[in-house]
């Protein structure tokens, strides 16, 4: 989500804050040179961003584990890097220090629910340390966002991808079912991407085998977590 669409401000303890600061400040510093625009509103965004880069930087934050920069080639495809959120912090899905698939399931089934998405509770999760799953996860995510067709206007996710780094946590929400994912920051604000939801949803499967469970997509309209036979 750009500066201009949040008012020129920010959320103060969003992980996108620390993500977003100075591409925003040089973005609306470019829009300002390039048009000519020198309106106040323009500058007090810039003025904002500038500071809250300058404040992130000395605080040691800046960047703390977030860059637009993506270490595969999917991730550096320009499709995805248009679908994808301005501040989507790549470095924390692609560096995480912890990397987390969580099959998720209605409001109220299990104790645990989705911090970014409460209504939906985790059934099971399973934890990817080794690093040629990791590389699986996230190329098959970016590949999905890569092929995506279309997307439904419903969202009622079973899948999620978690992954935390130094300190930021990012959850995204998907439904394989309507193709698409959520993104939520820690202000509440939400990015839809869409998504090819075929790849991402084999994978999901192979890994919580070992849970002993399975996506059938046929029970009720969005499909549902059951046990494996």
């Amino acid at each position: 989500m750009t500066v201009a669409q949040r008012e020129h401000g920010f959320e103060s303890g969003s992980s996108f804050d620390r993500c977003g600061a100075a591409g925003a400040a040089a973005a609306l510093f470019d829009t300002a040179t390039r048009t000519g625009n020198l309106a106040p509103v323009n500058l007090r965004g810039l003025v904002r961003a500038v500071a809250l880069t300058a404040g992130l930087a000395g605080a040691g934050l800046l960047f703390a584990g977030c860059t637009r920069r993506s270490a595969f080639p999917e991730g550096r495809d320009p499709v995805v890097r248009a679908s994808l959120p301005e501040t989507f912090p790549v470095d924390v899905l692609e560096k995480a220090d912890r990397l987390d698939l969580l099959a998720l399931d209605e409001e109220g089934a299990f104790p645990e629910h989705l911090r970014g998405w409460p209504r939906a509770s985790i059934r099971a999760v399973v934890q990817v340390d080794a690093p040629a799953l990791r590389e699986r996860v996230i190329r098959s995510l970016y590949r999905g966002v890569r092929d995506a067709k279309m997307a439904l206007l419903c969202f009622h996710p079973h899948h999620a991808i978690r992954a935390r780094r130094a300190g930021v946590e990012i959850e995204i929400a998907i439904c394989l079912h309507c193709a698409n994912f959520m993104v939520r920051d820690a202000g509440g604000h939400d990015a839809a991407v869409a998504i090819h939801p075929t790849e991402l949803m084999a994978l999901f499967d192979e890994v919580f085998a070992t849970r002993g469970i399975r996506f059938d997509v046929n029970p009720d309209i969005y499909g549902r977590w059951v046990p494996k036979p």
